[in-house]
């Protein structure tokens, strides 16, 4: 279907435009419905797939930038974000180098979630939109090639001397209670008695003295959500909070 829009004189008629949208909406239909699965992550069946269900995802969050590039088209605002979700959900459930099977197989039997995640960002930094459709062919190509060897490193949000020092030293037992604070992941509940810490140091959520708060404090999110104040978010469904815990990134686009 690209073929009747890719690489054509801009404006695009209205038959290159209507199969630009169609291609474009069938991709995103795809990594949405991916998403809606990772949703069912408790099932023991799915948890099972969940790095296949966030690898496609990306594979086809990715096919639509492709599709921009191919139509010389700006990209969409949200797109990126789309990817970068649900790379973070990958990350945050620590499947981004777990290998898949690759059902296309063009490039290999297997792949994996940072693989179609880096595969995306070579193409984006090759200058796509300058390229014919035969160049554009080969960039996409080695894209696949060249991301096994690519690593992805998240943006650093401080490479001043403080965060060097307590990397370098993270592995002393008196500085890791800092380090873990400060760039350690993030436990699944957290809860502060911010009258006793009102810098919300110490995490009490796994105290048993603090379980009615912790239980009372998860009812009134669910029952806040339940209420339909937060309707339109689709992060905020009973689901996204559930005692399974899954990060909120899959929980769809609005």
């Amino acid at each position: 279907m690209s073929a009747r829009y890719a690489s054509r004189a801009l404006p695009a008629s209205d038959e290159e435009g209507a199969a630009f949208e169609r291609t474009v909406r069938l991709w995103r239909l795809a990594a949405d419905s991916y998403a809606r699965v990772a949703q069912l992550g408790s099932d023991s069946d799915v948890h099972r797939q969940l790095a296949l269900v966030c690898q496609r995802c990306l594979s086809y969050a990715g096919q639509c930038l492709i599709e921009y590039y191919r139509a010389r088209r700006a990209i969409a605002p949200g797109l990126w974000m789309e990817l970068h979700g649900y790379f973070d959900t990958a990350d945050d459930w620590g499947l981004i180098r777990e290998p898949v099977s690759d059902a296309l197989g063009l490039f290999g039997s297997t792949t994996s979630c940072a693989e179609s995640y880096a595969a995306v960002l070579l193409v984006d930094l090759a200058n796509p939109y300058s390229r014919t459709p035969r160049e554009l062919s080969w960039i996409l190509r080695w894209a696949h090639l060249l991301a096994p060897a690519t690593a992805v490193n998240l943006p650093d949000e401080d490479a001043g001397p403080t965060k060097a020092w307590l990397v370098l030293h993270r592995d002393d037992p008196e500085v890791r209670p800092y380090f873990e604070r400060a760039y350690g992941k993030r436990p699944k509940y957290q809860v502060f008695d911010r009258k006793k810490d009102p810098h919300e140091i110490d995490n009490v959520a796994e105290d048993p003295d603090y379980a009615g708060v912790r239980a009372r404090l998860l009812a009134d999110l669910l029952a806040l959500t339940a209420s339909g104040i937060a309707a339109e978010e689709p992060r905020a469904a009973p689901a996204a909070v559930s005692e399974q815990g899954w990060p909120p990134h899959m929980h769809g686009r609005r």
